[in-house]
């Protein structure tokens, strides 16, 4: 081996002309303020209010105040909304449907009565999509004009919820009346779901 004084300035020089390396993005979790991710086959959200879907204790440098108020709209999302305004809870975290919130509120603008469904908002690709495809689905439905189908109002987003917000039909639905009811006529049942079939039609 014979050392060169050329070969090690030019050497060096090499090293000295290339550009420095890129620094290697960080993960999405480690980024200062975001969320761990959830576990694979977990879906965000799917415990409200107080799992996965909550990131009020992930909001850090907020005040306490900040905070209590976040949480409030957790519970009450219409609290000082500009247009509408709450009349009655439809229903709550129940067993079957943990992530959802339904409530009654009256639009402003109009005097008329609608119910809003409200979907907790999620940062994952899994919430993404199934507020995508909730949304997309009452689009679609709501454009068959159908005197079965409940129409498709607007939406607005809330710090915890994705609202949608649709017409107001007082009384139970279908799935509420047969669990309530357990046993009916064949042919109630037969009418219910042609009502049904010719609703998604």
């Amino acid at each position: 081996f014979v050392f060169s004084a050329a070969a090690a300035a030019a050497a060096a020089s090499a090293r000295l002309s290339r550009p420095p390396p890129l620094p290697r993005p960080l993960p999405a979790w480690r980024i200062p303020g975001a969320r761990r991710p959830w576990p694979r086959g977990t879906q965000q959200g799917c415990r409200m209010p107080h799992g996965p879907g909550s990131f009020t204790g992930h909001m850090r440098g907020m005040s306490d105040a900040d905070r209590a108020q976040l949480e409030l709209l957790r519970h009450e999302p219409l609290m000082n909304h500009p247009i509408f305004v709450r009349a009655r809870r439809l229903t709550g975290y129940n067993k079957v449907e943990t992530h959802l919130l339904r409530m009654e509120a009256v639009d402003q603008r109009t005097g008329d009565p609608v119910a809003i469904k409200f979907c907790p908002r999620g940062f994952g690709p899994d919430m993404s999509d199934h507020l995508f495809r909730t949304t997309i689905n009452h689009l679609e439905l709501s454009t068959a004009s159908h005197p079965h189908i409940v129409d498709f109002r607007e939406v607005f987003v809330t710090p915890h919820y994705l609202a949608l917000v649709m017409g107001f039909v007082e009384g139970e639905t279908i799935e509420v009346w047969g669990m309530q009811t357990q046993k009916c006529d064949r042919r109630v049942v037969g009418r219910c779901g042609r009502a049904r079939c010719q609703g998604m039609q």
